[in-house]
């Protein structure tokens, strides 16, 4: 399962609005009968650049569910793909991992 959240939002907000996603994607794709998709979480700078590539993973086939923000002007915030595998993982290739704003603290 592919996550996209947008970079242009607060650490904190981007959290909740990837979980808001994977919430949505899950409702719609997934069964209890399912096994738990790996998850890999990909960041777009804005909104263009999230609708944009809804639309282009949507066009490749793959069924994905966007989370719009009602908090926020009902801007479009995140996105979640069906669960994905093998060659289909091709297409997200172009796109780049969301890098964290904010420190890691590793246990000790």
């Amino acid at each position: 399962m592919y996550i996209f959240v947008r970079e242009d939002l607060s650490p904190g907000q981007i959290i909740v609005q990837a979980c808001h996603a994977v919430a949505e994607s899950a409702r719609h794709f997934l069964s209890k009968e399912d096994e738990h998709p790996h998850f890999v979480i990909c960041g777009v700078k804005n909104e263009n650049l999230l609708k944009n590539a809804y639309s282009k993973i949507i066009e490749q086939n793959i069924k994905a569910k966007s989370f719009i923000e009602p908090d926020i002007g009902d801007q479009m915030t995140a996105f979640a793909t069906e669960p994905v595998c093998n060659e289909q993982r091709r297409i997200f290739r172009k796109y780049k991992l969301l890098k964290p704003k904010i420190p890691i603290i590793e246990a000790i």
